[in-house]
């Protein structure tokens, strides 16, 4: 099986033979135009928050829009670990939000990420719309492999709902913390890991959701 973090999933969807490299390639460029274009529509960035627990970092974005009301809103972008997720949303709710958080005391986390849009979220619906046409054309057949979706958590059952949820990923939470659940159950039968790719950061997040799996990881580095 395989699974790629945010823009990392077409990445494993080319490599699950889905779609071919220079088409994967066209996709990740129209992506990333139109990313761009619908970031410059709103002043948003991402908070990466720690230590607290969803229900309560709900209320607490709840709190930060009251705050400031009409169209200025926060959400949870990426659910990364147990109690580790990273919010998208107005750049002043975030603040808010941050402040809140950090005014919880100790084994609580919140600070703004450097990012110029609110990624993972409804900001980025005009994005979504400029993509879709662009994900309909592009010749996709059933992966050779499974491949987790960011989306639900669980892996695609056809090319409908991979180009569906390829729009979807945009304008919703990429969940890894429960792809990760879902790959590393017992019935898989996996024996190792393996992380590809900038970085050690998937490694870092599996440590907090599967110390089992952790210890079968490899990153493969240039």
């Amino acid at each position: 099986m395989c699974a790629g973090f945010s823009l990392g999933e077409y990445t494993a969807l080319v490599y699950a033979n889905v779609m071919s490299f220079e088409d994967g390639l066209k996709l990740v460029k129209a992506r990333a135009e139109a990313m761009d274009a619908a970031a410059k529509n709103a002043n948003a960035s991402m908070a990466s928050i720690s230590g607290v627990d969803d229900p309560t970092l709900l209320q607490l974005i709840g709190q930060a829009t009251a705050e400031f009301g009409g169209d200025k809103k926060a959400y949870i972008a990426n659910y990364m670990f147990p109690e580790g997720r990273t919010c998208s949303g107005d750049v002043q709710v975030l603040k808010k939000l941050c402040e809140l958080v950090q005014g919880m005391g100790q084994g609580k986390s919140g600070k703004m990420v450097n990012v110029s849009g609110a990624f993972h979220t409804p900001y980025m619906q005009p994005a979504a719309e400029a993509l879709a046409k662009k994900i309909d054309e592009t010749p996709m057949e059933m992966p050779t492999l499974n491949v987790v979706s960011n989306v639900t958590g669980v892996y695609f059952y056809s090319v409908e709902e991979i180009r569906t949820l390829l729009k979807r990923q945009l304008v919703e939470p990429v969940r890894w913390e429960q792809s990760m659940e879902e790959v590393t159950k017992p019935f898989h039968f996996h024996t190792a890991y393996i992380e590809t790719g900038p970085g050690k950061q998937l490694k870092a997040m599996m440590r907090r959701i599967d110390q089992e799996a952790w210890g079968k990881m490899t990153v493969l580095e240039d």
